[in-house]
């Protein structure tokens, strides 16, 4: 069965840093051999820069880039597939695959998708 850990234990995991002002946060891990982390939460526009700056990403996230297959997050009901506007970024570091898009299609707001592993 799934776990659902909190944001800061996803953070840890993902090496990622959540804004305080993220809402809609939801975070599910679990894998038959690796652990695996699906995380999605919505930011204002305002605080991407902050969030890619607090990530530590190795390359810049790159216009259009789909990190990830819809069918790997089918069980987590996203519709990634809709997005028209997006930036994402894949990699790994220190044994982590960390990859991540971000859903820019409402002005305001930014949503963005995680999925980490450990390799």
């Amino acid at each position: 069965m799934p776990a659902r850990p909190g944001v800061a234990e996803a953070e840890r995991f993902a090496r990622i840093d959540v804004p305080p002002s993220a809402t809609a946060v939801e975070a599910v891990s679990g894998g038959a051999m690796d652990e695996v982390l699906r995380m999605r939460f919505t930011i204002p526009r305002a605080d991407l820069a902050t969030f890619v700056r607090g990530s530590r990403f190795t390359e810049p996230l790159e216009e259009g880039y789909r990190p990830f297959l819809d069918g790997e997050v089918a069980e987590t009901g996203w519709k990634t597939e809709r997005i028209e506007r997006l930036r994402g970024v894949s990699e790994i570091v220190d044994g982590l695959g960390r990859r991540v898009l971000v859903d820019l299609d409402n002005p305001e707001r930014a949503t963005i998708y995680v999925v980490a592993g450990s390799l």
